[in-house]
């Protein structure tokens, strides 16, 4: 019954006439961990459908194919290469070439705050390891008042999704609950507790490795698991469905803007029986970096025929989120574009943004004289992208808006004009990175 009641608060607000600009007082930003277009099509959701009648889904939403970088542009509003950040940072270490985010960086958490919301970060951070200092602080340092059911990075050290250790404002709790679930009514207890307006990050651990089933109380009455660790992943997923809806009981979505979206594709070893997509996580495809991204709420208007084809990145929540809520922005976040007049859109999409840039790139640090590895795609709002991975030659490809899955098999690079794109995207490349990229 709680179940049905959550997704009805999903959709009773959108029966208003929608506004001529979105306009929220509050915001909620629920990050996923690993999963991609794919593994939401063919699991069995409702909250996740909801999201595309009701709210607006974006089918060309951009970003890194690892953990850390995409999760900096979210926050930071800026390029990984930035602050040299472009693989999974190994949180638990001490490299002093390897501490990723400095204190100095403006968040949106920093400026908010500044602005007199309460902002709450709840479970996975992972852009910090201990050489940066006190890592159970982390989010608290860079912005966030609280940080509650926090994971410094990935789980590890035998820890699984029913035991874990969480960081609630610098002190550590054994868990012995499935980590949505505890992740989930931390932030329920927070938002219904807290006055005024607020900004919280929910970013759950889940479907992350390792691939534990999800519990039969966040499953489908019936729901059987089959013995293998896709089975076991896409429970993850459905998991992850009930508990969103979950939380929306709490959300008055009247005044307050929901984004959900995916930090990158699906893992390696968990891809889909039908594999639409040359690569998944870690690479430049789409299926790495083409994410599940939807916006509901605060006047959003729903986008008719499947969603919108606007061309965004995850680095451009910053500027969205503070135009939004109607706080100006400061210094910083350089690379957010704000995507807010594409929220009520009923005509043809609105580029804000022209090109999306993906890279990934190791070490981090920007502290050696080179790089055992940078791959990158440039996408642009017209269709081209062009990508290299793994160290292979440039591969051009015609992205045809209106699907999911871009046309990636046919590498247009031989052809002139596949040559054109492949130019254009290198001398744009090269601008992005700027001078004071070393490599």
């Amino acid at each position: 019954m709680r179940f049905l009641l959550a997704l009805v608060a999903l959709a009773l607000p959108l029966a208003a006439p929608a506004r001529a600009q979105v306009a929220a007082e509050s915001a909620v930003v629920i990050v996923l961990d690993d999963v991609g277009w794919q593994d939401i099509v063919v699991a069995q959701t409702f909250t996740f459908d909801l999201l595309s009648v009701f709210g607006r889904r974006f089918n060309r939403a951009y970003t890194t194919s690892v953990c850390s970088p995409s999760r900096y542009q979210m926050i930071y509003g800026r390029y990984p290469h930035r602050d040299f950040i472009g693989d999974g940072l190994v949180a638990n270490a001490s490299d002093p070439n390897d501490v990723g985010v400095p204190a100095r960086s403006i968040s949106i958490g920093s400026v908010l705050s500044a602005q007199g919301f309460s902002t709450a970060m709840f479970g996975k951070w992972h852009l910090n390891n201990r050489a940066s200092g006190v890592v159970e602080e982390a989010p608290r340092v860079r912005g966030f008042q609280t940080w509650r059911k926090g994971i410094v990075g990935n789980l590890i050290n035998g820890e699984d999704h029913y035991n874990w250790t969480s960081i609630n404002d610098g002190v550590q709790v054994t868990e012995t609950e499935y980590s949505t679930t505890v992740i989930g009514q931390s932030f329920l207890n927070w938002w219904s507790n807290t006055e005024g307006r607020k900004l919280a990050y929910v970013s759950f651990a889940a479907a992350h490795e390792p691939h534990n089933a999800a519990p039969a109380n966040l499953l489908p009455p019936g729901y059987v698991i089959a013995d293998s660790d896709r089975a076991r992943f896409v429970s993850q997923v459905v998991a992850l469905d009930t508990a969103i809806a979950q939380m929306a009981c709490c959300i008055d979505f009247s005044k307050t803007l929901l984004i959900v979206v995916a930090d990158n594709g699906t893992p390696g070893d968990v891809v889909p029986p039908f594999q639409l997509s040359p690569g998944y996580k870690l690479t430049q495809f789409d299926g790495g970096t083409n994410v599940p991204f939807w916006a509901l709420g605060a006047g959003v208007v729903p986008a008719v025929g499947g969603g919108t084809d606007a061309l965004i990145q995850t680095c451009d929540l910053p500027a969205t989120l503070l135009e939004v809520l109607g706080v100006d922005a400061p210094a910083g976040f350089e690379d957010s574009i704000s995507f807010a007049a594409e929220l009520t859109n009923t005509g043809p999409p609105i580029h804000a943004r022209q090109m999306a840039f993906v890279q990934r790139f190791g070490p981090n640090g920007g502290e050696v004289p080179g790089l055992l590895y940078d791959d990158w795609a440039l996408i642009r709002a017209d269709g081209p992208k062009v990508l290299v991975n793994a160290g292979s030659a440039e591969k051009a490809f015609d992205v045809v808006p209106g699907s999911l899955v871009a046309n990636e098999w046919a590498d247009l690079a031989g052809t002139a004009m596949g040559a054109q794109w492949i130019a254009d995207a290198l001398s744009a490349r090269s601008a992005l990175l700027g001078p004071n990229w070393p490599y």
